[in-house]
């Protein structure tokens, strides 16, 4: 997808529908999570990356918890294969039948592939450096703390309610605390920036949906 954003390849709806050839290469990439489909494909990416990175380093210290870890992240991550497959593809391409263009991931009987001379352009009010960075920042921080409730739900299904999962997960929890922290500065930023809506508390309900977690 993101070769697809860097060669304007519009025949994927996503491209189309968010970028354009006038759109700067910072926010092209933007593009990728100023949408429902390429969020939750970002997020998924994100989470298949901590899963790989947290089973190389407790394998063998937390031996005990980490079979029921396991389990617990890929139950999240096939709910998130799921919504990519079935619900919200940022794969599905523009479709021309009869006529009309239609969104599909596959093609539909009698369809031909549609390919936009130019985009739609990502939307002015996320054309900003703070949201280039604050919403990567944000997912680091949520996807993050999936490891730590991985390892609480593994303590529970094993019995093992000592404070072994709690030193496991501790720096973890630190660092996604910390990515949080800063996605929410410069999410606040960004509202006084553009919304504009009263200052740094004046922030839209996602925002402040980023905020309850940090507390």
């Amino acid at each position: 997808l993101g070769i697809a954003l860097y060669t304007r390849d519009f025949s994927i709806a996503l491209v189309a529908n968010n970028t354009s050839r006038s759109l700067g290469m910072l926010y092209t990439f933007t593009a990728l999570w100023a949408n429902q489909a390429g969020s939750l494909l970002f997020w998924s990416w994100i989470l298949s990356l901590y899963s790989v990175i947290v089973v190389l380093m407790k394998w063998n210290n937390d031996r005990e918890l980490m079979p029921h870890v396991v389990a617990v992240l890929m139950a999240l991550q096939t709910f998130f294969a799921f919504m990519l497959s079935f619900i919200s593809s940022p794969f599905a391409r523009w479709w021309l039948v009869n006529g009309k263009t239609v969104m599909a991931l596959y093609p539909p009987a009698g369809a031909q592939l549609f390919t936009p001379a130019d985009g739609q352009g990502l939307n002015p009010l996320l054309q900003h450096p703070a949201m280039a960075i604050h919403p990567p920042l944000l997912y680091l921080g949520y996807v993050g703390f999936t490891i730590p409730f991985a390892f609480a739900m593994a303590a529970l299904i094993s019995g093992k309610l000592g404070p072994a999962w709690l030193r496991a997960t501790r720096r973890w929890t630190i660092a996604t605390w910390l990515f949080l922290s800063i996605g929410l500065m410069l999410g606040g930023r960004w509202a006084y920036d553009v919304l504009g809506w009263g200052g740094y508390w004046g922030w839209d309900p996602v925002e402040n949906a980023a905020f309850m977690p940090w507390l």
